[in-house]
């Protein structure tokens, strides 16, 4: 099925992100070339460069005046209204992605295709996307996928990793640095798990240094869980000071720890920031978490 760019402005996105930061419509001019099963990546232009803030799959075409029933008064005002299913809707989000820009491409009318057009500075121009969508090619639309979707761990990959270590020797295999992005992820993968159980939506959300954080919705509500995954053994973990301000100074932080993430039953332990900021120990450059004992 066809993938298209449409593009949100910045007015838009920041709309779209106080009202609901899950996408679960897109309403407009120039798309009606869409059909359900198609993809929508939408994009916008900040400081000329291209970033992607969602993919959309569509799902269904959606009238004007169902449109205002479901969505409300400004969505069925437009001439276009497509939906997807709330299970299948993504959060809102903000995804850089000029660095593959210039390798994208763009289905003409006559089945040319042509890179996306720029301003003489050098800029994406968004003037561009205003009239229609732009159809990508199928490899376009694969390099936005991945950037879209972080790449999770397969379990059984790392099973097998560990399986070179003795029972000793696991507490071993979490510290080494070069196991340290796929524990993370494996551990992502399980909160993602827990928490959607419990009806939030959540994504992950790339972070400086290599870092991922939750991005987790539920009605109006939003929480940002950093996730540590830690061994059987471990009763604390030590954090960054960076991690540490994060925790005591974003209100909708949380922190989960995740212990023995490779095992068939890990433990969950979830904490608020302000819980965290009252139990925990603080030392200059550090933030050491003690956990629940065994029991």
């Amino acid at each position: 099925m066809p993938s298209y760019l449409h593009y949100w402005s910045q007015e838009t996105v920041q709309r779209r992100a106080s009202d609901d930061a899950i996408v679960e419509f897109c309403c407009g001019t120039g798309l009606d070339e869409a059909k359900p099963g198609d993809t929508l990546f939408i994009v916008t232009v900040e400081e000329g460069e291209l970033v992607l803030v969602n993919q959309f799959d569509v799902d269904e075409i959606v009238s004007p005046k169902e449109a205002a029933k479901r969505f409300g008064k400004q969505a069925g005002s437009m001439p276009h209204c497509l939906a997807c299913e709330p299970e299948n809707a993504d959060l809102l989000d903000a995804v850089e992605i000029e660095e593959i820009a210039g390798d994208l491409r763009i289905v003409g009318k006559n089945g040319a295709e042509a890179p996306l057009a720029r301003t003489p500075s050098g800029a994406v121009d968004s003037k561009q996307f205003k009239s229609s969508l732009l159809e990508l090619t199928e490899e376009s639309a694969e390099l936005l996928r991945e950037k879209w979707d972080l790449p999770m761990p397969d379990p059984e990959e790392v099973m097998g990793e560990l399986s070179q270590y003795d029972e000793s020797g696991e507490t071993a295999f979490f510290t080494m640095p070069e196991h340290s992005e796929m524990l993370q992820l494996l551990a992502l993968k399980f909160a993602t798990m827990v928490l959607e159980a419990e009806g939030w939506r959540c994504k992950v959300t790339p972070e400086d240094e290599g870092a991922h954080l939750l991005e987790c919705k539920k009605r109006q509500e939003t929480r940002r869980y950093l996730v540590c995954a830690v061994s059987p053994e471990t009763s604390s973990v030590v954090l960054s000071d960076e991690k540490r301000r994060f925790l005591t100074e974003d209100k909708k932080a949380y922190l989960a720890i995740v212990r023995g993430v490779t095992r068939p039953n890990p433990e969950w332990f979830e904490f608020t920031g302000a819980q965290a900021a009252e139990s925990f120990q603080f030392e200059p450059m550090v933030w050491q978490a003690t956990m629940p004992e065994l029991g």
